[in-house]
């Protein structure tokens, strides 16, 4: 899943995704966000840092205090420089902007994250 308020470029990260051979849930914003993980339980969640309704930080805050999504892995996006605190309740914190390769390494790396917590 993705979650961006951005619509140009959540629908170029859909893209990039999908072309990645993945199946993309997106998300608007931060309560969308937390909507969609706790009906879909996606494998990771990236999601942008500034979102209105609910930030990125908020949204990865409410993943893990729900247990069936505690151990999904969350990459936080971000132009901007956040607080070394917030990024690090992430399990990956990613810069804006950023290349396709990068997000695509980006994925493949949080789903490795995944199926080792699941061992």
């Amino acid at each position: 899943m993705i979650a961006d308020d951005e619509p140009a470029l959540l629908a170029s990260y859909q893209e990039a995704i999908t072309a990645f051979g993945h199946e993309c849930i997106v998300a608007h914003d931060g309560r969308e966000a937390l909507e969609l993980a706790r009906r879909h339980r996606p494998d990771v969640v990236v999601t942008d840092y500034m979102m209105p309704i609910m930030s990125g930080i908020e949204v990865i805050r409410a993943l893990r205090l729900d247990p069936a999504l505690s151990q999904v892995p969350t990459v936080l996006l971000s132009a901007a420089r956040p607080p070394d605190h917030e990024r690090s309740e992430a399990a990956m914190f990613v810069s804006k902007p950023l290349t396709l390769e990068r997000l695509e390494a980006t994925i493949r790396e949080a789903l490795e994250l995944a199926k080792m917590k699941e061992s």
